[in-house]
């Protein structure tokens, strides 16, 4: 009965350990998958960044086409403007994802500490355990006493 208590105890500890192996690895395939997306949320704000760029430049030549040649280009500035406003408002947006994106992977790897110690404390006390079973079951079979 011993041999199959001891049998079952290590069954189970090997079924836990496996699960938390499986489950380290799915934490691990979302993080990179986050920082992934993160990666491409950088690109795409450098991206607007340089749109940006090239508006405000060609912002500046009309302005200085318009007062060399007097031309009324009002049209073209308030549309040259109205980009500017949109892009700055995908930029905000694309910095509100980014700042989700880090919230969300800094909470997921914290989360992952935690579980990681967590289970790391009850592999330590059922290995302590396992060895103290099996301390006293060479006892038993070789007819010893514990020491004090």
């Amino acid at each position: 009965m011993n041999d199959d208590l001891s049998i079952q105890i290590i069954n189970q500890t090997t079924e836990t350990i496996q699960r938390l192996c499986d489950l380290s690895v799915r934490i691990d395939e979302r993080v990179k998958t986050l920082q992934i997306s993160d990666s491409n949320l950088k690109e795409s704000f450098e991206l607007l960044n340089q749109k940006i760029s090239n508006i405000d430049k060609e912002f500046t030549l009309l302005k200085e086409n318009f007062s060399k040649r007097n031309i009324a280009t009002d049209e073209k500035i308030h549309n040259v403007q109205k980009a500017l406003v949109a892009l700055n408002e995908k930029i905000s947006e694309a910095n509100k994802k980014a700042g989700g994106v880090n919230q969300r992977v800094e909470s997921i790897e914290l989360l992952a500490e935690g579980r990681r110690n967590r289970w790391d404390k009850i592999c330590d006390a059922t290995f302590r355990l396992l060895w103290l079973l099996l301390a006293a079951w060479l006892l038993a079979i070789l007819g010893l006493q514990a020491p004090p």
